[in-house]
């Protein structure tokens, strides 16, 4: 009896073992796409995670592709230069152990203005039950509560401060954007002027308020200039704690329930800002500008540096539109 226990025993660990290769090798298996791409267009590939990206064919690839990677070191933009391409796969393994077998192929008509057919995402939107993210809808308020406006982008400026901003968040760079922040390379948006006159202009369009018990969020103006929009949102802090802004995207829901993701082209300060408790700061968001139905809604979501809180509200169309055409 005793040994058919360890018999017993042997064998459900062999099965343990065996089901845990068995997922592991589930998990690795790559997954095919394909990327349609056109000569002087800029596409756009997003993953979930960092990762390394090389040709499986033509090893040579340097007169057909431009390849680079954008800051987040999450996503890969291709510049095709020729119209003539050989057969040409792309292999893109992630850090998270997933690898992508991706086919290049060539569209003539392939729309360069159309961000659909410009910027694939292949990243893993999932959830993260380990990162514990508190997601808050906020709701549309016409109450309108007063903050103390910040000078500062980042308020620390002393060495000593400075050194006390190292120490409370070492892991942050506050320099750059942060890892997590996707952009759209495609989108040419270089009037600075534009910009910074934009974000000195006054509150036009605070009847768009959003309110949560964290943090309050106004549309101060929505603007359009040749192909782009510039969506200006002041962010109020009604928390105890500072609020590190962190990544955040726009995106078009069709009334179909497809979405579409407008990445920045850039987001202004470009130091995201670290908001005081009882403060306010504004932000100015740059994306390419798409038609968008009455039916349709814009969804805006911002998280914080620590990924811990994702907040979110949406714009009916009607009101973009309204907006629009004034």
């Amino acid at each position: 009896m005793k040994q058919y226990k360890i018999h017993k025993l042997l064998l459900l660990i062999f099965l343990l073992v065996l089901n845990i290769n068995i997922i592991n090798a589930q998990e690795n298996t790559p997954v095919s796409k394909i990327v349609k791409v056109k000569k002087d267009v800029l596409c756009q590939i997003d993953f979930t995670t960092e990762f390394e990206a090389e040709f499986y064919t033509p090893k040579d690839n340097s007169e057909f592709y431009e390849i680079d990677k954008t800051n987040s070191g999450k996503a890969i933009t291709i510049n095709t230069k020729q119209e003539s391409l050989p057969p040409t796969i792309l292999i893109v393994k992630e850090k998270n152990g997933k690898i992508w077998n991706i086919t290049l192929e060539y569209k003539e008509d392939l729309d360069p203005e159309n961000e659909a057919e410009t910027n694939y995402d292949f990243a893993d939107n999932t959830t993260d039950s380990k990162k514990a993210v508190n997601t808050i809808t906020l709701t549309p308020t016409m109450e309108k509560k007063k903050f103390n406006p910040q000078k500062e982008y980042i308020p620390y400026n002393t060495q000593a401060e400075l050194a006390e901003l190292k120490k409370l968040y070492p892991d942050f760079d506050f320099n750059h954007a942060p890892p997590e922040q996707t952009v759209n390379l495609a989108v040419t948006d270089n009037d600075e002027v534009f910009i910074y006159d934009l974000y000195d202009k006054r509150a036009e369009l605070t009847t768009l308020a959003f309110t949560s018990d964290l943090i309050k969020i106004i549309c101060e103006n929505l603007v359009f200039k040749e192909t782009n929009g510039y969506l200006k949102l002041l962010i109020q802090n009604d928390t105890e704690q500072e609020f590190l802004t962190g990544n955040m995207l726009l995106s078009i829901v069709r009334q179909n329930g497809s979405v579409l993701k407008l990445h920045p082209g850039s987001i202004s300060p470009k130091q995201f800002p670290i908001i005081k408790p009882g403060f306010q700061k504004a932000i100015i968001y740059s994306f390419k500008a798409y038609d968008v139905a009455d039916e349709d809604d814009l969804k805006f979501e911002i998280h914080d540096r620590f990924q811990k809180l994702h907040l979110e509200f949406k714009i009916p169309g009607t009101e973009f539109n309204k907006i629009n055409k004034n």
